[in-house]
């Protein structure tokens, strides 16, 4: 990229079998000292505005059959997996997390006082214990 050496040019596109959308943009031109992270945002941002996409789901970035940490510069993955026409080729998939979702959930389907005391079923009377 001789027009813009400070910049790292991307194709990003889902992952085969990730039930994400398709996102409408898929080639950038990315600063080079850009992290891994930040572009991860930069496709979250385009999913969220392309379709319907859920909070509880994480992105995963692959380029080929490697993950990429968000730690890393987008230079250093071009350096590392480019392809010989010198694009990075970074494919997206999500997979949903344990997060707020399922605990919301899991506690609405506990009703009552959050503490009762066991009692006992011969009698009715509460339990030693």
């Amino acid at each position: 990229m001789r027009k813009y050496p400070d910049r790292v040019p991307v194709v990003c596109l889902k992952a085969k079998g990730s039930d994400l959308p398709n996102m409408t943009k898929n080639k950038f031109l990315v600063p080079d000292n850009m992290l891994i992270g930040e572009f991860k945002y930069i496709v979250y941002k385009h999913l969220r505005l392309d379709a319907q996409f859920h909070p509880d789901q994480t992105i995963y970035l692959f380029s080929g059959t490697s993950a990429l940490r968000t730690g890393t510069l987008m230079s250093e993955a071009h350096e590392r997996h480019r392809d010989e026409d010198d694009f990075l080729y970074i494919t997206y998939a999500a997979e949903n997390t344990l997060g707020a979702t399922a605990v919301a959930s899991r506690v609405s389907h506990i009703s009552g006082p959050p503490f009762m005391p066991v009692t006992n079923l011969a009698d009715g009377r509460p339990s030693a214990s």
